[in-house]
């Protein structure tokens, strides 16, 4: 898989070509941002609602008539990973800059939150990969964590 650069988000969807997009790219698409703090509270910066990205993104690559996803996968720059039902998306927000309309540095090229799902406030930063997912077990619950990352020497047979 090509991985999308530190300031780049890889977007994947079985029916698209994968593409990748800067932040500014993502609000563009959004059509509209609002301060982070009103959704998820003691935050700051610039924000666009995921469903309202989605949507436009959705319509602009031709899927309008497609089937919703299931569960959304996304992959950070720190091997972190987290996979969310749908459902549990139902507030998300994507942080795109900071306050000042900056990019958001050492937590970017975004960061994903979603209030009121598996956790208070699930948040994923430095998103690089968001891949939307059409199948996934009926009682799929939210994971998160980590990959196991091996070294090429932990690889070799002993």
């Amino acid at each position: 898989m090509n991985q999308a650069s530190p300031r780049e988000v890889r977007v994947e969807h079985e029916r698209t070509a994968p593409q990748t997009l800067t932040a500014a790219a993502i609000a563009e698409t959004a059509g509209a941002w609002f301060a982070i703090g009103e959704r998820v509270p003691g935050t700051s910066g610039r924000a666009v609602d995921f469903h309202r990205w989605y949507a436009a993104w959705r319509e602009r690559e031709g899927l309008r008539e497609e089937p919703i996803p299931q569960a959304l996968k996304l992959e950070a720059a720190d091997a972190f990973e987290a996979i969310v039902p749908w459902e549990q998306l139902q507030h998300a927000a994507i942080l795109v800059a900071t306050e000042q309309g900056e990019p958001l540095g050492d937590i970017g090229p975004v960061r994903l939150y979603a209030p009121h799902g598996v956790s208070e406030c699930l948040n994923v930063k430095r998103v690089v990969r968001l891949q939307f997912m059409e199948r996934a077990p009926s009682d799929l619950e939210a994971t998160y964590g980590f990959k196991k990352v091996f070294a090429p020497g932990e690889m070799r047979k002993k």
